[in-house]
């Protein structure tokens, strides 16, 4: 079905890779720098964080973590993108930055430079220009994550999806009970799989 459809090719994401745009992405606290760097460690889409609510970054809890949900800027479609996720290393950093500039400008919004229609276009159409030189875009940061997953070779899917926010289906054993994955079981494969060059 997709034949002569034009895609764009993916460049291996090494390790060395990651450690080059974290460098870059480092250079200094532009917002769009710091919501790429809480790509890093959570697969994030970057919709997710740019048009977030600032309560939305939970930083005073025993795991500090983000959640996904829907506002009158953007809404949730699908029940597997409403989730939490732990924040954790350079994402955690990023996600401290982020809610302090948001608290000193009085904003409710995670990212008030982003916080409106297309702005999660804005931004990453902001962080892919950043990262040109290496060939790295916003949602590779949701291929490297899952790569890292995939190598771990132990890590349930359904437990890797609830942090990614993707859905695969399954049987009636996925969608029956009333808890799902907690924040610890989540916090544990995170920490298997974040990435920290600092």
């Amino acid at each position: 079905p997709n034949d002569g459809v034009i895609t764009r090719e993916m460049v291996q994401i090494t390790s060395e890779l990651l450690s080059n745009v974290v460098d870059r992405l480092h250079w200094d606290d532009s917002p769009h720098r710091l919501l790429a760097l809480m790509q890093l460690n959570t697969g994030l889409r970057i919709s997710e964080p740019t048009l977030a609510r600032l309560e939305d970054c939970v930083l005073d809890h025993p795991i500090p973590h983000f959640l996904v949900r829907g506002n009158h800027l953007t809404d949730r479609k699908n029940k597997s993108s409403i989730r939490a996720i732990p924040l954790y290393g350079i994402s955690l950093k990023a996600a401290k930055k982020l809610h302090a500039k948001a608290n000193a400008m009085g904003s409710e919004w995670l990212a008030p430079q982003y916080a409106k229609h297309n702005g999660a276009n804005f931004c990453s159409a902001a962080i892919n220009k950043c990262l040109v030189s290496f060939k790295f875009r916003s949602h590779m940061f949701r291929h490297a994550i899952i790569d890292r997953m995939k190598a771990c070779n132990d890590i349930p899917v359904r437990l890797a999806e609830s942090i990614t926010g993707h859905s695969s289906g399954g049987s009636e054993f996925d969608t029956y009970g009333t808890i799902g994955y907690t924040l610890e079981q989540k916090l544990a494969v995170i920490k298997r799989v974040a990435f920290e060059n600092y």
